[in-house]
């Protein structure tokens, strides 16, 4: 899926534990083992980090479809990342910005660069 180009769960978690070595913090959710309400509660989660910080991308069509929002893919089907500062939710990935997508492989890429600076 281009909502996730590159995502590579191996990787991805190496990359989190990289993260976690720096003083950060994760908890991996199996998506299939979700119910719909917990589905439902994370996709509150991820559009709330929309509206929090006024960020300006899209996430129906990621987890959802364009006529059909909610979240139904969110963790089963397409992997997603929450992001949480301070306890509230600040960002997601994948999420679409114009005709593309920021993938969770592109925010970490970016993350492990900032590290580095």
């Amino acid at each position: 899926m281009p909502a996730n180009a590159g995502f590579d769960r191996a990787a991805i978690v190496a990359r989190l534990d990289a993260l976690r070595a720096a003083g950060h913090d994760y908890e991996l959710i199996d998506g299939d083992a979700l119910s719909n309400r917990q589905r439902s509660d994370l996709y509150v989660q991820a559009f709330s980090a929309l509206a929090r910080t006024d960020n300006r991308y899209r996430i129906r069509q990621v987890f959802g479809s364009r006529r059909h929002g909610g979240g139904d893919h969110l963790g089963s089907g397409v992997a997603a990342l929450l992001v949480f500062k301070d306890g509230e939710p600040v960002d997601v990935y994948p999420h679409q910005v114009g005709d593309g997508y920021e993938t969770i492989r592109a925010y970490l890429d970016a993350a492990d660069v900032a590290k580095r600076v």
